[in-house]
């Protein structure tokens, strides 16, 4: 199934709602980066979410969310562009935590509950946005939440998902609600009743729910903003690595090279590693 996100406005046009089901990009990440059970489940939630946050904003190239925290897990970073593709990586896709009583994965154990979550808007042109906040359990869903309302002030709901089999992953997906206006007393009470019934959302999605499915379990009176098709893609290929190799100038070049005619750049998100010659980086004396 085709990995869907969907943004919408309901409730009089009162609340932003997102669904998104990206089992095919976090499998496809999972794939790359040789990621266990719940590192598995770690980046893709952070990629969920990642798509989800930059969908909210207009006339943006690029939405980067970095989260540093105190567990074995180390680095997570996931980049999503105004297309509705991501990337990301994770320092560790080994590091594991023993699942709960209930069978469910503790991504909290590998992020960490002490850190950062750095979130950057980047337009494209200009000086892009950094708004910093702190880590607070490592879950993901509730950290993106926290930053939302702490930095830029949009009360938030944030549901990411991976649910994972022996075999890999099972399905993927989230919601992401924001709150634009005020909100009637049993307009408040329905959104709280449907967001329950939620509240395990990949196994929703295991079932076959569509991003439509999830938005019409949130919201009854919609109107659909965007329909997008969100994949794992890094647009870092040879020509850019190449690139980046000349920006560093001679002298770093010839330390890299230390006499050797052939170095390997591997990139961090998609794993593939490039070769270059050393008559390949050349400068115009």
């Amino acid at each position: 199934m085709t990995d869907e996100l969907v943004h919408a406005l309901a409730f009089d046009d009162n609340v932003r709602i997102l669904t998104l089901t990206s089992t095919t990009l976090v499998t496809d990440a999972a794939r790359i980066h040789d990621t266990g059970p719940t590192a598995t489940a770690a980046l893709g939630r952070l990629l969920s979410g990642t798509i989800m946050m930059a969908a909210t904003q207009k006339d943006l190239a690029r939405l980067t969310v970095h989260i540093q925290g105190n567990g074995p897990a180390g680095r997570l970073l996931a980049r999503a562009a105004a297309d509705g593709s991501v990337y990301g990586t994770i320092g560790d896709p080994h590091a594991e935590h023993p699942f709960d009583a209930d069978g469910r994965v503790q991504v909290g154990g590998i992020v960490g509950d002490r850190g950062m979550v750095q979130v950057v808007r980047d337009p494209g042109f200009g000086e892009p946005y950094v708004g910093n906040t702190e880590l607070q359990s490592g879950e993901i869903g509730d950290d993106l939440a926290h930053y939302l309302m702490s930095s830029e002030q949009v009360q938030s709901a944030f549901g990411v998902g991976v649910k994972l089999s022996p075999d890999g992953v099972v399905s993927a997906g989230g919601f992401l609600i924001q709150l634009l206006g005020g909100l009637s007393e049993e307009q408040t009470r329905v959104l709280s009743e449907r967001l329950g019934a939620l509240s395990i959302l990949s196994s929703h999605i295991e079932a076959g729910a569509t991003a439509r499915d999830l938005l019409t379990s949130i919201a009854q009176d919609v109107r659909v903003l965007e329909t997008r098709h969100p994949r794992y893609f890094c647009p870092h290929d040879r020509d850019y690595y190449r690139v980046r190799l000349l920006s560093l100038g001679q002298s770093t070049v010839d330390d890299l090279f230390a006499g050797d005619e052939q170095i390997e750049v591997r990139c961090e998100f998609t794993r593939k590693v490039y070769r270059f010659q050393r008559s390949e980086i050349r400068y115009d004396s």
